[in-house]
């Protein structure tokens, strides 16, 4: 994101949290925690803590890759590919069904196949002096799902099949000769092919170092090995078979194609139970290219194999070189050097703390623990600040490593962890955080509203509504409370009840160059959901929702139902930074597992810093804190002039902290209106960003966010 000048008042602000917060830099210690120098980063992984599933990869590398079993001794690797793209899945169960020298009949069969929900593959193979396709799906965990899958399947395809039978396929597999060289196996291997017989070349491992075999067949039981090999000798009788180890590490080689017979790729099937694989690049420097993960480049290896009955794919990647995408994604190039290195510090911590979090990883590539996009995206100044810090890291008065959480923005007013987990953490105290100032891409500026948003607008007759920010410039002009005067830029704007264009939106009206409008929210910007989604990273609205839509909301998230209609939703408990404790609907307390988990329980709100807004109700608040609810009607507003009678619907009400909330008609919908982005735990980065353009250094950052820590250095 592009840097932003530092205004006075986030200057005198950071300047007044710097003196009463005392923070001085914190001092380096010698090491304690131990070092890792390599972390693990789970990509596709089948874990009851992260399920990120994947059939097979297709990976790249411009000087090609290695392919070998992990931690193989030779200088040779098994395997070295060329530039073009390959593709990797494990040798387990799947369904042949059909093979078939018209290739337009295999694509129709695939095409079918498809629309049933399967993975279709077409491989290609020389026959009898011709060439064939072979249409596979697969894998499945099991002969058992195989067989299901094959009983489900077969009718619906059976008209494209041309007579023949499927049939279940397996890891197990005859072999028709080993040999020293590639070259003598490809000739065996095309001798058998002459003959009818179908043949793969297969790497296999011997004494440690790689050979080249033929296999002939794949099973998946001994029973359906025997038949094959019974089969085999029919058509060639002194072919001398003999049963593949399954044991050992080994790899098939097929070739692959498009349902056109076009882009012919090279597929291994990776087999032996338990066995690790590793691809890395010839050359480091291009990385490797991940076609599943959007065509994303990982620096490091890949290593693959089989966890929890499904593969897995984990990245072996320097510390460093991880931070460098995580920095990078986490808070982005632009930022101000000082807030980088407090979220390098937070992100190397937080990665080793983590241990083997996954079994076979340490963290994920997502949210769940930290934003990983590989090396297409760092930003040079990230890469400076993870360099900067490296080895430093954050520990506990007992020298543990903290555990250094971290949100986009706090919204004011960092969590207390009794509010997000619902247990205190020592290190983990609310303090007010300088989040709203952020900038002009984000939300509106001074000088106008942002691009592509929307700014809600009190009209000269006094209605409110939404106007694209598009259509709007600020006149410079301010009323009595601070609030800007906007006028539109062109003629027959359109003013509408909320910020979408869509058909729930109907204009209310439409203003023209002259008129004043008063901006009540000119934080509002467009999101994704039109009407649904309006938000920046301080301040959002979500809604509006129809209390049915709510109360299906509730009911499918929550053990005990709330018996409808819903007629009341009212946030009923908070913690000390103001977040959402309890909310109760129809007076009963909806049960979450924890304080947090209200934002997934409403749809995925952007923090549990909220409020909720019922169309035609609202709250007044008097003397000696008494309140009264009430529901449409007239309000008595007393002025210098005396009391006037006005309507209540439609009304802008200014609270004491400077935040204006305009009080709804009778509509019947909800509002959700808040503040922040994330848990809100821990050090703010939109509050970093704005602490460190005020003078801040990242150990102050780091301090300030996390109470009475240590710096440490990791060798």
């Amino acid at each position: 994101m592009p840097s932003r000048r530092r205004t006075g008042l986030i200057a005198i602000l950071a300047a007044a949290l710097l003196f009463l917060s005392g923070a001085q830099p914190v001092p380096v210690r010698a090491a304690a925690p131990a070092a890792l120098a390599q972390l693990r980063v789970a990509l596709f992984i089948n874990s009851a803590k992260y399920k990120a599933l994947t059939a097979q990869v297709t990976v790249s590398n411009s000087q090609g890759l290695r392919l070998e079993p992990a931690g193989a001794s030779g200088t040779e690797p098994w395997i070295t590919t060329g530039s073009q793209p390959v593709e990797i899945s494990l040798d387990s169960y799947g369904i042949e069904w059909l093979r078939t020298a018209d290739l337009p009949a295999a694509a129709a069969l695939s095409e079918r196949l498809a629309s049933a929900g399967e993975q279709p593959e077409v491989y290609r193979r020389s026959l009898g002096g011709k060439t064939v396709y072979d249409v596979v799906t697969g894998p499945y965990g099991s002969q058992a799902a195989a067989e299901a899958a094959m009983a489900r399947l077969s009718g619906g395809v059976a008209g494209l099949l041309g007579g023949g039978r499927p049939a279940v396929t397996g890891p197990l597999h005859l072999s028709a000769g080993t040999y020293d060289t590639e070259a003598a196996a490809r000739q065996r291997q095309a001798e058998l092919a002459q003959a009818g017989i179908a043949a793969d070349l297969a790497v296999v491992g011997q004494a440690g170092l790689p050979a080249y075999a033929v296999w002939t067949a794949s099973a998946p039981d001994a029973a359906g090995l025997a038949a094959l090999q019974r089969d085999a000798r029919q058509k060639l009788p002194q072919l001398a078979l003999e049963p593949a180890d399954p044991a050992g590490p080994y790899l098939v080689e097929r070739d692959e194609v498009a349902a056109g017979g076009q882009g012919g790729l090279p597929h291994y099937f990776l087999g032996a139970a338990g066995a690790k694989w590793t691809i890395a690049p010839v050359d480091p420097a291009a990385g490797i290219a991940l076609k599943e993960k959007s065509g994303r480049i990982y620096r490091g290896s890949l290593e693959i194999g089989s966890y929890n009955g499904a593969m897995s794919v984990v990245n072996i990647v320097d510390l460093q070189a991880y931070l460098y995408s995580v920095v990078s994604k986490e808070m982005g190039g632009g930022w101000p050097p000082e807030a980088l290195k407090a979220q390098a510090v937070a992100a190397r911590t937080f990665a080793l703390r983590q241990g083997l979090k996954y079994g076979i990883a340490h963290v994920s590539d997502s949210t769940l623990d930290q934003v990983y996009t590989g090396m297409a995206e760092e930003a040079p100044d990230c890469v400076k600040a993870v360099d900067a810090t490296k080895g430093l890291v954050l520990v506990s008065a007992d020298g543990s490593l903290i555990e250094p959480v971290f949100s986009s923005n706090a919204g004011g007013m960092t969590a207390d962890p009794s509010e997000v987990w619902g247990n205190p953490v020592p290190y983990l105290k609310s303090v007010k955080s300088p989040d709203d100032d952020v900038p002009a891409a984000a939300a509106p500026a001074s000088t106008g509203p942002a691009s592509s948003g929307w700014v809600h607008v009190q009209l000269p007759d006094g209605r409110t509504g939404y106007v694209s920010a598009d259509y709007l410039k600020a006149t410079g002009d301010r009323n009595a409370a601070g609030r800007l005067y906007y006028e539109p830029t062109g003629t027959s704007v359109n003013v509408r009840p909320r910020p979408s264009t869509g058909s729930d939106s109907v204009p209310i009206g439409q203003v023209n160059p002259g008129d004043r409008l008063l901006a009540l929210d000119t934080q509002v910007a467009a999101g994704e959901g039109g009407s649904r989604s309006a938000s920046t990273p301080y301040s959002w609205i979500r809604g509006p929702y129809t209390a049915d839509q709510l109360l299906k909301m509730i009911n499918s998230s929550l053990d005990r139902p709330i018996a409808g209609p819903l007629v009341s939703l009212e946030v009923t408990g908070r913690g000390p930074s103001g977040r959402v404790t309890e909310i109760k609907a129809n007076g009963q307390p909806l049960k979450v597992a924890y304080p947090d988990a209200f934002r997934s329980l409403f749809g995925g709100l952007p923090s549990t810093l909220f409020e909720i807004e019922h169309g035609g109700s609202y709250t007044i608040l008097g003397a000696g804190r008494s309140s009264r609810s009430l529901s449409g009607g007239k309000l008595s507003v007393l002025s210098g002039k005396g009391p006037s009678e006005v309507s209540a619907a439609g009304l802008s009400v200014l609270s004491a902290d400077g935040q204006t909330r305009t009080l709804q008609p009778g509509t019947g919908e909800y509002f959700f209106r808040g503040r922040g982005s994330g848990h809100g735990l821990g050090m703010s980065q939109w509050g970093a960003r704005s602490l460190a353009e005020s003078g801040y250094g990242f150990e102050q950052i780091l301090q300030y966010y996390y109470s009475g820590v240590n710096l440490v250095k990791v060798d």
